[in-house]
């Protein structure tokens, strides 16, 4: 076999030569000579290693781990279970590219300060306490913590019918206590930091020329969850009316 000084051996494995010297230190590779002037000598096996422990240590693995591997004769089913953690790994790093994807479009199609027109379907309301208000936005917070599940955010939505008190509401999937029909609803997304600029930001909106087709407008407020994942100093909420 080709033997290679610790100087060759580093320069053809990528590996600095102070990791090598670590690795011989620890007992992670061995020289198979040294000579009478103290050269250590090393060929092909040594350099197969550490290529080996290069491709482990880009995977997470500990030196001790590494150590363990290296003294088996067959890995095959740490590789496989390798396999199994890589796919994982790359399923979750796909899915959280599909959610920055989906994060950055909603902020391009939807900017802040501007009445936009969407068609909605069907809606059913219903009013929710305190407690449960409380408990959905927990829910809530976890999904974004997760972000995989940003299809199941319901937020809060404070419902405010023409003429009357505001109410602290949900949707719902089953009927209701208010159902939203189909059709042409108005929108904007809002950045406040406290509750007077949510109420004066909501009376901007009702006073906007472009919901004059709203007579009566019944007024939904809810925080867009979503978007405020990109505003780190404000919190975002959307404003909506249905047209008539």
């Amino acid at each position: 076999m080709t033997e290679f000084t610790s100087g060759q051996l580093a320069k053809l494995s990528g590996v600095k030569k102070s990791t090598l010297r670590h690795y011989l230190d620890v007992g992670l590779i061995t020289p198979t000579e040294t000579t009478a002037a103290g050269y250590q000598l090393f060929n092909q096996r040594q350099l197969y290693q550490l290529y080996y422990i290069r491709f482990l240590r880009q995977l997470g693995y500990s030196l001790p781990m590494i150590h363990t591997l290296l003294k088996q004769a067959n890995v095959t089913s740490e590789l496989r279970e390798l396999q199994q953690q890589v796919s994982q790994q790359v399923q979750h790093l796909q899915e959280t590219q599909q959610t920055i994807t989906e994060i950055l479009a909603l902020q391009r199609t939807e900017p802040l300060n501007t009445v936009l027109f969407h068609e909605q379907p069907a809606r059913q309301l219903r009013s929710i306490g305190p407690e449960k208000a409380t408990q959905l936005e927990v829910r809530n917070a976890q999904a974004l913590g997760e972000q995989r599940r940003l299809q199941q955010l319901n937020p809060v939505i404070y419902f405010k019918k023409f003429g009357e008190t505001t109410v602290t509401c949900q949707q719902t999937a089953t009927a209701g206590e208010w159902h939203l029909p189909t059709g042409t609803y108005a929108f904007k997304q809002i950045a406040v930091t406290d509750d007077t600029d949510l109420t004066q930001a909501a009376q901007d909106f009702l006073r906007d020329p472009l919901l004059e087709l709203a007579s009566q407008p019944d007024l939904l407020i809810y925080e867009n969850l979503v978007l405020s994942l990109v505003y780190s100093q404000d919190v975002i909420y959307t404003l909506e009316v249905r047209l008539q």
